[in-house]
């Protein structure tokens, strides 16, 4: 799964120096190009899976067959809103928590890995980094590091 993500980054770089248009469906799709140059082929892949514990939810992408075992992804994109509004962060950060606790339902299955991407604006990564605002343990993690998000997060 790293080389995935060392590579979904790579490309989300390259779109975001070169200025691309890009939307949260744009984020998607260029892991889903990282996910087909690190040899999964398309039919393992499924968008849009149907929830197995929350009614009328659906997965963005998912991977019932990868490795060891499933893999759910939850992607949210929060860029900067045009004409440099300030954005509604305390709302935004619910919309992230939201997705958040849905991918724990994902994983209480057993033997389903989740995985939430999260790519924000540099506004919403300072209020996410403020330790006023209680989420800083979570957003301060270094890479490699882990942290476990259960329901007793919540």
């Amino acid at each position: 799964m790293i080389e995935i993500f060392e590579k979904f980054g790579e490309l989300l770089y390259e779109r975001f120096e070169l200025a691309v248009v890009t939307t949260e469906d744009s984020v998607r799709y260029t892991f889903f190009a990282a996910l087909l140059q690190a040899g999964v082929k398309p039919h393992q892949i499924i968008l849009e899976y149907f929830h197995p514990s929350i009614e009328r939810a659906k997965i963005d992408t998912w991977l019932p067959s990868y490795k060891e075992g499933s893999v759910a992804f939850e992607f949210k994109y929060d860029r900067d809103p045009p004409g440099g509004k300030n954005q509604q962060k305390t709302q935004k950060a619910g919309y992230v928590f939201k997705d958040l606790h849905r991918q724990v339902q994902v994983a209480k299955g057993g033997g389903i890995r989740s995985y939430f991407i999260y790519v924000k604006s540099e506004e919403m990564a300072v209020y996410f980094r403020n330790s006023n605002n209680g989420y800083a343990e979570l957003w301060e993690l270094k890479q490699g590091r882990k942290m476990k998000i259960d329901e007793n997060y919540f």
